[in-house]
């Protein structure tokens, strides 16, 4: 057992005096306007590469093929474990093949082949060289609305995900801490999980990129008009999904390799998505059976 420690889903996070600057009034609600918009972007000549997607072999990458693939509609597996992403048809497969498109189109830089999101977050978005975080995490949101912290202070909100529907979807990563059975502290490690998760603690660690879990916290963030982008948290998080609803796998460590593994390889070029794909489905049977 675990207490969960920050409220971490999916939003996409964008410059909107980048979008102003390119003459756009309306966010983003489907991928299509999401390309577009990046498009008009970058032919202002406003970032070079208008959207941050990390495409190392970090988790990073993985994190965020799978909000792509909710985006297009789908899930990873079905109830049985069997993969979801396989053929062209599936949204997994798109969401991959949207990616390499991304870049193919300048979209995304390619040095993004060597770089974790923390660094695209902290070196590029934060930083106003690119407008739009296809991942965005909501607790970063206090980090770069405080000018010591970001060069885009007052210029930063979260956003519903676009999707290929237009209804946005998103899904929760499950962080939390815990106590080891055979950990010599207990009592201290307790103290330690309660202070970490204390409403003072969270409204605290809020301007450090942690979005609170309590819904308190949240709620004086909120009323003191320091929850930014409020409204589109609140309305994202009626649409967040658990990413395996079965329950976390025991394999997800080598599934998650696969995936980025993969996504490294495409945006390289040394694979087809095809080839991709199988090589996910391939590992992740191995891994099931190990």
């Amino acid at each position: 057992l675990g207490v969960p420690y920050t409220n971490d889903f999916r939003v996409m996070l964008v410059n909107k005096k980048h979008f102003a600057d390119a003459g756009i009034t309306d966010m983003p609600k489907t991928l299509d306007d999401l390309v577009a918009d990046a498009k008009k972007i970058k032919e202002k000549g406003i970032t070079q590469y208008p959207i941050g997607l990390p495409l190392s072999t970090t988790e990073g990458a993985s994190t965020s093929w799978y909000l792509l693939t909710k985006a297009f509609g789908g899930d990873l597996f079905d109830k049985d474990w069997n993969p979801l992403f396989l053929t062209p048809d599936t949204a997994g497969y798109k969401a991959m093949a949207f990616e390499a498109q991304l870049l193919k189109d300048g979209l995304v830089d390619p040095a993004s082949t060597g770089l974790r999101d923390a660094q695209i977050n902290d070196n590029y978005f934060a930083k106003g060289q690119t407008s739009i975080m296809i991942s965005g995490e909501p607790g970063r949101l206090g980090q770069y609305s405080d000018p010591a912290q970001s060069q885009v202070a007052g210029q930063v909100e979260a956003i519903l995900v676009p999707t290929a529907s237009g209804t946005t979807r998103s899904y929760g990563l499950l962080e939390a801490l815990a106590v080891p059975k055979v950990s010599q502290h207990q009592d201290a490690a307790i103290a330690f999980v309660k202070w970490f998760t204390s409403k003072e603690f969270q409204i605290e660690n809020y301007q450090s990129g942690v979005l609170p879990t309590r819904t308190s916290a949240l709620d004086d963030l909120n009323k003191a008009g320091k929850l930014k982008s409020g409204d589109a948290l609140v309305e994202e998080s009626k649409y967040v999904e658990a990413l395996f609803p079965q329950g976390t796998p025991t394999w997800y460590p080598q599934f998650s390799n696969a995936v980025n593994t993969a996504i490294n390889a495409v945006a390289k070029g040394q694979v087809t998505v095809d080839q991709a794909m199988q090589d996910i489905a391939d590992a992740t049977k191995k891994a099931m059976t190990e």
